[in-house]
């Protein structure tokens, strides 16, 4: 017959070893969990569903408890107004976002500077392009003086806007400057 101190000892010792077994099993399940991250394309004009795209798909990365998003890009570029959009919705994503300009041949032009300057990380495949990010406006009539001042005026709040975020990023400020106002584009 056991005493009862015996038996409260045995069961804290069982208590023990179990709680440290299961630990373990926790611990080796974690260590076979690899990271998952989302892939989406971005390709062709940035528009507004392409912003609506992008913000579903951070949703959808979200949701599903993924570690990012990996946006696989290729653009001219687009419109201004969706590429706001998008720039938002990376710079307040709840997750990290990687922009790839992918695959060989690819370029990220245009809305597709700013896009990837506000990426977590911007990185591109071998044989492919980024830059020339002077603003183009469609539609705007009048005076040649009128076109003139438009003209810099969105210039100027296009480099401010690509700074802004060059800067947010740790990224090189004066190089989106040069996309924006001189069309550099590098390799």
């Amino acid at each position: 017959m056991r005493s009862t101190t015996g038996a409260a000892m045995f069961k804290k010792i069982f208590l023990t070893v179990l709680m440290i077994f299961i630990t373990a099993v926790v611990a080796a399940d974690a260590q076979d969990k690899k990271p998952v991250f989302h892939v989406m394309n971005l390709e062709g004009v940035i528009t507004a569903p392409s912003a609506k795209y992008v913000a579903e798909r951070l949703e959808d990365a979200k949701q599903a408890g993924a570690e990012g998003l990996i946006i696989l890009m290729d653009t001219p570029g687009g419109l201004d107004t969706a590429m706001r959009d998008i720039t938002k919705s990376i710079l307040n994503a709840p997750l990290p976002v990687i922009v790839y300009v992918y695959p060989s041949g690819a370029r990220a032009a245009s809305a597709g500077v700013i896009i990837a300057q506000a990426a977590h990380i911007a990185a591109m495949a071998p044989g492919t392009n980024i830059g020339a990010a002077h603003p183009v406006a469609i539609g705007i009539g009048g005076t040649a003086e009128l076109d003139k001042n438009m003209s810099k005026k969105v210039e100027n709040d296009a480099a401010a806007y690509a700074r802004s975020i060059a800067k947010i990023r740790g990224r090189s400020e004066e190089w989106v400057e040069k996309a924006v106002r001189k069309s550099e584009s590098i390799t």
